[in-house]
């Protein structure tokens, strides 16, 4: 789906700084600003989870329910 397309379906269903922010995050993906990865939050947390962080893609994946 476009960004454009999805910015019509998310009108009237959520906020208009919500929607900005999805679709400059969507597009920021496009860009590959999200591209690459690094350790600083294992680093920023203390790895005190014991959790690796897990990617967006997957993120999005195990909690598709919130993005719908």
């Amino acid at each position: 789906m476009e960004i454009t397309e999805f910015v019509n379906y998310l009108t009237d269903k959520r906020s208009d700084y919500h929607i900005q922010h999805v679709a400059a995050v969507a597009q920021d993906c496009r860009d590959g600003l999200f591209s690459g990865t690094n350790n600083l939050i294992e680093e920023i947390t203390g790895q005190k989870t014991g959790q690796k962080p897990i990617g967006m893609p997957d993120f999005i994946y195990k909690n598709k329910a919130l993005f719908e």
